[in-house]
C-alpha cells in the first residue's frame, strides 16, 4: 500500500493499492521536473507511472496510476519474471525513467507512453542502486560491483522525440534503436 502524508502539517492525504495484484512496491522516485509525477518499481515485472491530480473544487486529491510490465523478453530470458528494484527519472523534457531489476537488466522507459524502449543487460547480479549526473549512470548491484555507464547518447537519441503522439514516437524507436543497440553491443564487445 502507498501513502501520501502532507510536508506541510503531516495531514494524511491518500491511500493507494493495486487491487489486481499482489505485487510489493520496492522502489519510488520522484520526476525531478514534475513533482506531482513519481513511478513505483514493484515485484512480477511491473511498473506503476503515478500522477497527483489536485481537485480545483475541494482539498481532495487523486491518484492516476498506469501499469506498465518489462517486456516478456527478458522474463523469457530469465525463465522468470524480473523485480524493478531501482529507478530514477533522467532530468530531461523528454521524460525518460531507467529502471534496474534483479536479474541485472537496465530498462529505459517513457513515462509518458508508459512503454519500455530500451534494455541491456548492466550485470551479472541485482542491480540495487542507480544515480545519474552530467549524462552519466552509476549502477551498485548486490555483490557490490559499481560500474559507471555514459549515457549522453541514450539521451541525446531518444531526445530526438518531440512528440507523444505513440505513433510519431514508435517510428523513430524503430529507425533508431538497432544504432543504439549496435553502439551498446560494440562498447560491450571492446
Amino acid at each position: 500500500m502507498l501513502t501520501l502524508w502532507s510536508t506541510n502539517d503531516y495531514s494524511h492525504l491518500l491511500n493507494w493499492q493495486n487491487e489486481f495484484s499482489s505485487s510489493c512496491i520496492n522502489c519510488l522516485a520522484w520526476n525531478p521536473l514534475r513533482t506531482n509525477e513519481f513511478c513505483l518499481g514493484s515485484t512480477h515485472s511491473t511498473i506503476h507511472f503515478c500522477t497527483i491530480i489536485e481537485q480545483t473544487e475541494d482539498t481532495d486529491l487523486r491518484l492516476q496510476v498506469i501499469k506498465g510490465e518489462i517486456p516478456l523478453l527478458l522474463n523469457e530470458h530469465t525463465k522468470t519474471s524480473c523485480d524493478i528494484t531501482s529507478c530514477i527519472y533522467l532530468t530531461s523534457t523528454i521524460n525518460l525513467v531507467l529502471c534496474a531489476t534483479n536479474y541485472g537488466f537496465i530498462t529505459c522507459w517513457n513515462s509518458r507512453l508508459c512503454l519500455c524502449i530500451l534494455h541491456w543487460k548492466g550485470d551479472l547480479n541485482e542491480i540495487c542502486y542507480m544515480s545519474t549526473i552530467n549524462h552519466k549512470l552509476l549502477t551498485g548491484s548486490s555483490k557490490g560491483c559499481l560500474k559507471l555507464w555514459n549515457i549522453e547518447n541514450l539521451e541525446t537519441n531518444l531526445g530526438q522525440i518531440n512528440s507523444t503522439d505513440s505513433y510519431v514516437c514508435l517510428e523513430f524507436i524503430l529507425l533508431n534503436i538497432s544504432k543504439l543497440i549496435l553502439s551498446l553491443f560494440l562498447e560491450i564487445m571492446v
